[in-house]
């Protein structure tokens, strides 16, 4: 498995771009292009509000099974909100 692994995919072809999982994400890491959604997987925390908010189900929650947890060099049970809150903090202290 190389580079970083999220949860959330996008299912282009449901896409309309209606903009609402841009709007609601929390990190920017959405942007519509061409009337489709693209997901910045450098910047995403997999928090899941693009999830929830679309009424397309374009943004979809890809689901590990228990045998693809070897695959996993790290393994955390660190929650999303909880990665959002550190990101928040960084983000306020360093961005002046």
């Amino acid at each position: 498995m190389k580079g970083l692994y999220h949860s959330v995919k996008l299912i282009e072809e449901n896409c309309k771009g209606c903009t609402k999982c841009m709007m609601s994400c929390p990190v920017e890491a959405v942007r519509v292009k061409n009337s489709k959604a693209v997901i910045y997987t450098d910047r995403c925390i997999d928090c899941g509000e693009c999830i929830r908010v679309c009424p397309y189900n374009a943004h979809v929650a890809q689901k590990d099974t228990i045998d693809s947890i070897d695959e996993f060099k790290v393994k955390s049970n660190t929650f999303s909100n909880d990665i959002y809150t550190i990101w928040r903090l960084y983000k306020s202290k360093y961005s002046k």
